[in-house]
């Protein structure tokens, strides 16, 4: 069984607690990361914005699907939750010390640089086995726990931009589509 991340903005994450849970997609040019995960391997969630774990969805089915009714996710993947947070305080900070000094990609960075965000940078990731294997026993743990980490103003004020960004959409010939403007490099991660 392997790890990898999986990638929830704010907007994603809320859109996936009103579905069965039952499947989970990325953009097509992850068809190819799709493609290499077999039944039992586990996706390992991660909420950008504010820098936290959410769960865990195990794949439950072979090989990705096309679907494009869920434009830009168009490649979904059959999973099964684990363990899952739906609300965001419940969802477990990565700078949190015990999490900060065990992941293998954090540990030897500081908590406020940037510099260990590669390996959160996109979905279907590989996470090292020790890794995943610390990430699932936490986050089953947090799901029948429910401890509260509260949102920090800079992590509320991070989930206000967001929202204000999720509104703009460009007109194209064929369709409304949204777009993002990027924020000037911050002096902490913001993933």
């Amino acid at each position: 069984m392997a790890y990898y991340t999986y990638l929830f903005s704010p907007d994603t994450h809320e859109a996936f607690i009103g579905t069965p849970r039952d499947n989970a997609g990325v953009r097509e040019r992850h068809q190819h990361a799709a493609e290499r995960l077999h039944p039992g391997d586990t996706l390992v969630c991660y909420l950008t914005r504010v820098s936290r774990w959410l769960g865990l969805l195990k794949v439950s089915g072979e090989g990705p699907f096309r679907d494009d009714s869920h434009e830009p996710f168009v490649v979904r993947m059959m999973v099964e939750p684990v363990a899952f947070v739906e609300d965001i305080e419940h969802a477990i900070p990565i700078r949190l010390q015990e999490v900060w000094e065990t992941l293998s990609f954090t540990r030897d960075h500081e908590p406020g640089s940037s510099t260990w965000t590669g390996k959160i940078r996109g979905s279907l990731a590989p996470l090292d086995q020790a890794d995943g294997e610390f990430l699932e026993k936490i986050l089953t743990r947090q799901s029948d726990e429910l401890r509260t980490y509260p949102l920090t103003s800079d992590d509320q004020l991070k989930l206000e931009n967001f929202a204000k960004l999720d509104n703009l959409r460009v007109r194209r010939a064929d369709a409304d589509v949204p777009v993002s403007v990027p924020e000037p490099e911050p002096d902490v991660a913001t993933v």
